[in-house]
């Protein structure tokens, strides 16, 4: 508005160039997924009808919000698997989708699954570690099965 009693008329060029913004900044683009995914992937990864093979799943998660994840919600998945995969006694089903779809995240994002598997799962694992035998087992399966040899030559093997 220019005043309280004459409301703003912009100008055809003003209108067309407003339009052009909205849609080279907020349409163009497709959207970026965040935290707000996170409950509908792990829903999804629970589900028995996905993929245990890491081939199918990296293809169904290319549709899912993970093909344009922020790096909170890879994370998320990420340490949220692992750390289901060390602590919960998992049917063996249920465990494989887990592994496949830990393995075609790693896949999609090798270096970010590289660190966070490095750096946000230590403090995790080393105030467990020695605990019970179990865990310690678990633990060097999980990580032997995820290929993480940099990781368990500096945190887990003497």
């Amino acid at each position: 508005m220019t005043s309280l009693e004459e409301p703003f008329e912009a100008t055809a060029e003003l209108a067309r160039y407003h339009l052009r913004s909205a849609v080279t900044h907020l349409l163009e683009r497709l959207p970026v997924q965040g935290r707000a995914a996170r409950d509908r992937i792990f829903e999804d990864i629970k589900s028995e009808y996905f993929p245990t093979d890491s081939e199918l799943a990296i293809k169904y998660f290319q549709k899912s919000p993970l093909a344009r994840a922020r790096l909170a919600l890879i994370k998320d998945i990420i340490v949220g698997l692992t750390i289901s995969l060390l602590t919960e006694n998992l049917p063996e089903d249920e465990r494989a989708r887990q592994f496949s779809a830990i393995d075609a995240i790693s896949n999609m994002y090798p270096e970010q699954t590289r660190e966070i598997l490095n750096e946000k799962l230590s403090t995790h694992t080393t105030k467990k570690i020695g605990q019970t035998e179990d865990y310690n087992n678990r633990t060097i399966f999980v990580f032997k099965k995820l290929q993480t040899k940099e990781y368990l030559s500096s945190h887990l093997l003497p």
